[in-house]
């Protein structure tokens, strides 16, 4: 029992740590996007959020949930990521994206983590 309470620390350990540089990430990159190179904020998003997920499925396949793939893991991953991309989606229309594109991206930064990890623990990667 103690032995899997630490194995499940850790996970979510790396699962954060992974998730952390993904959301830097994207955050830096949408802000580069939006503000610098002046992408509409609604592609800044998209387009962030796509190169987070690839980096994303990397990370987590080798770091986070390692030996608990199987044949649909890759499939339950992306529709995975088509739910969290209609929450970003939901998230900036209601917080105002294009008058506040950094308090959009603020708030996609800490729901989707959450939701995310839920959806590939339980489901994605198990």
């Amino acid at each position: 029992m103690l032995f899997d309470s630490v194995k499940y620390s850790k996970e979510l350990i790396v699962f954060g740590l992974v998730g952390l540089l993904n959301t830097f990430g994207y955050f830096v990159l949408f802000i580069i996007l939006t503000l610098l190179i002046e992408v509409p904020p609604i592609y800044s998003g998209v387009i962030s959020y796509l190169i987070a997920v690839l980096i994303s499925y990397k990370l987590h396949a080798s770091l986070t949930f390692k030996g608990k793939r199987s044949e649909r893991t890759p499939a339950r991953f992306v529709v995975t990521n088509i739910i969290m991309l209609v929450l970003i989606s939901l998230v900036n229309q209601s917080a105002g994206l294009e008058e506040h594109p950094v308090m959009a991206a603020l708030i996609v930064c800490i729901l989707i983590p959450l939701v995310s990890y839920i959806l590939l623990k339980f489901w994605a990667f198990s």
